[in-house]
């Protein structure tokens, strides 16, 4: 038979990496989470200081775009920088980023971002993307996220956003435009078997808080309607066996919740707004 061509493979020259770009992180209860955008050929220093001047020590290296610092303490303020390396030497230092982790630090969304898809969760990068019909819009400060009622407007949130918690406070400023029943604030979960979800509205003049998974399920039922058209601040409470809702402050509803959010495992149907249950 014929034989082929000669075939010619090159490769780059190994140079030294780029600076270090995007970078963002996550202060949770005593760790740190820094993510950056990945480079080819390139390992990463993750320096630390408590002083923004510096001097910046070298706390680990990764080798991708990621790290978590495990050895932060709650109450100290934090500044870091990312530098690539490779056999060649080390590029350029990143920008300073700075974090103060502390107590009880798990999920925060501040829904700053006022544009794009994605909305960064500030204490455990939990990140969330909104679906096409959710916009944004002006929030209680800064801007929110809208929900026009739709079955595509809402946020999904990464896997396992309650995976490990049993003692928790989850809350959220909400304006409601119009009534629906059952409307969540939040539904973590699965499937319509294993689920958390937080209802401000049911059955017309209720408040509920509902957990279920393995044939098991316990709630808290209050009294209470939303107002609509006006900024309210519900709160759900999980201390123990003890579970409350606040609106405002004022509690409007308390009971014993013995089920705990750890036992759904890591969830990966974690929605605000939307339901598990289709429609």
């Amino acid at each position: 038979s014929q034989k082929s061509s000669p075939l010619t493979v090159s490769t780059l020259d190994l140079v030294i990496p780029d600076k270090v770009s995007n970078v963002a992180l996550a202060s949770g209860d005593a760790k740190v989470r820094l993510e950056w955008s990945n480079m080819y050929d390139a390992e990463f220093y993750v320096k630390r200081s408590t002083s923004q001047s510096g001097p910046f020590t070298t706390i680990g290296t990764a080798q991708s775009g990621s790290y978590v610092d495990l050895t932060a303490l709650n109450g100290t303020t934090y500044y870091y920088k990312i530098a690539a390396f490779n056999a060649v030497g080390e590029g350029l230092e990143s920008e300073i980023v700075t974090s103060k982790p502390d107590l009880g630090q798990h999920a925060y969304y501040g829904f700053s971002e006022n544009t794009g898809v994605n909305t960064h969760d500030q204490w455990g990068f939990y990140d969330g993307t909104l679906a096409p019909a959710a916009t944004w819009t002006s929030g209680k400060e800064g801007s929110g996220v809208d929900f026009n009622g739709t079955s595509t407007s809402y946020v999904k949130l990464k896997d396992g956003i309650m995976e490990g918690l049993n003692d928790f406070t989850i809350s959220a400023w909400v304006n409601s435009k119009a009534i629906a029943n059952n409307t969540r604030i939040f539904d973590f979960g699965y499937d319509t078997a294993s689920w958390m979800a937080f209802v401000p509205y049911y059955g017309g003049d209720k408040i509920r808080y509902k957990i279920s998974y393995g044939g098991n399920s316990a709630e808290i039922i209050g009294t209470y309607t939303l107002p609509l058209n006006q900024w309210v601040h519900l709160a759900l409470v999980q201390s123990g066996d003890f579970c409350k809702i606040y609106a405002d402050g004022v509690e409007i509803a308390s009971g014993t919740v013995m089920l705990k959010p750890s036992r759904l495992g890591k969830t990966t149907a974690n929605y605000l707004i939307k339901s598990q249950w289709p429609g």
